[in-house]
């Protein structure tokens, strides 16, 4: 992948990342995938859980499990070869260069001790300052969003989910980063909460010209947040561009089954529909298009062969033997559902 001079922030090239299972047996949970993300960019990484979302984003910010390796691929982040990083590099690169925004704000962060004093620890590990000088910085992030000073002598037990979602938050700003990783963020928030933490954290971003990757199963918050899509299925790219392309000419049949499943309040009240068949055991030797086994249009050649890459138009590609094709239409799963 070519780098666009220095307006590449982060480039990932064929990485694969795969876990040892007890059994002895090796789970490809991201398994050869490539894509950047430049400076502003706010790219959208969705799919279908076990498909790969959250092992991309944990192997980009270093924090993979001991049963965890990576078989092959390069990380690049501003020119510096991340995988190569030794335990201290990485210690300054989190939180310096790349933070996150994690899944689970109750689990993130630590019950027994209050956010403030969670904060300022942190920053002062990575600025070497005073108490007083970490704890007027941290001050200045809650008024950033939006919560009262008052709180930072909380516990998390003593704050609400969408409270504890922006002490996380705040977490990823203390360091000034230049990439935010948002994983599922607001998982487990009612729907008014996440309209509003998703709203802050775009502002911030836009606000403090940061760039984000968020990982997602929810199409309406990639598509009101991101202006860029990738869409992963078993622990590969099935799809990716720019997010107006991806939408309005979708050109890999997942791709084409989770818009289906979003509803449109705009259009018919239609049933919603759910892909057929299962999604792939990694943990075996799959040959062949990953998708083939649930798709409407395979033939034998994508149970045979993986698919190419194809380029549609711009920065537009998607991963089947059948892309761009006259033939190859909008999949109308309400049908096939009967």
């Amino acid at each position: 992948m070519a780098k666009d001079g220095n307006n590449t922030l982060l480039e990932v090239h064929d990485l694969r990342m795969h876990y040892r299972l007890a059994s002895g047996a090796v789970l490809k949970a991201v398994d050869g995938v490539t894509f950047s993300i430049k400076r502003g960019d706010k790219l959208g990484l969705i799919g279908e859980s076990g498909c790969g979302k959250t092992s991309l984003a944990m192997t980009l910010m270093g924090l993979l499990p001991e049963n965890a390796f990576i078989a092959e691929g390069r990380i690049f982040f501003e020119d510096d070869d991340v995988l190569s990083f030794s335990p201290g590099q990485w210690r300054e690169f989190r939180w310096e260069k790349v933070s996150m925004v994690f899944q689970s704000a109750m689990n993130a962060l630590d019950p027994v001790y209050r956010v403030g004093k969670q904060l300022t620890d942190v920053y002062r590990l990575h600025r070497k300052c005073s108490k007083e000088e970490a704890m007027k910085h941290v001050e200045s992030l809650f008024h950033l969003t939006g919560l009262p000073v008052s709180r930072l002598s909380s516990y998390p037990h003593e704050l609400s989910g969408g409270m504890k979602q922006r002490v996380i938050i705040a977490m990823s700003l203390l360091c000034n980063p230049s990439l935010i990783i948002a994983d599922e963020p607001t998982t487990g928030l009612d729907v008014i909460i996440q309209e509003q933490i998703m709203r802050e954290i775009v502002s911030l971003i836009d606000q403090l010209e940061l760039s984000m990757l968020l990982v997602s199963h929810d199409v309406s918050v990639v598509t009101e947040t991101c202006n860029r899509i990738l869409v992963m299925y078993g622990g590969k790219v099935a799809e990716s561009g720019d997010i107006v392309d991806v939408f309005n000419n979708p050109s890999h049949p997942y791709t084409m089954g989770l818009l289906e499943a979003f509803p449109n309040i705009h259009g018919p009240v239609k049933g919603l529909v759910a892909l057929p068949g299962s999604p792939p055991n990694l943990a075996l030797d799959l040959v062949g298009c990953r998708f083939a086994p649930r798709c409407p249009r395979k033939e034998a050649l994508c149970e045979e062969e993986d698919p190419p890459e194809t380029l549609l138009h711009g920065n537009h590609v998607a991963f089947c033997h059948f892309a761009g094709e006259p033939g190859m239409k909008w999949i109308n799963y309400r049908e096939l559902n009967g």
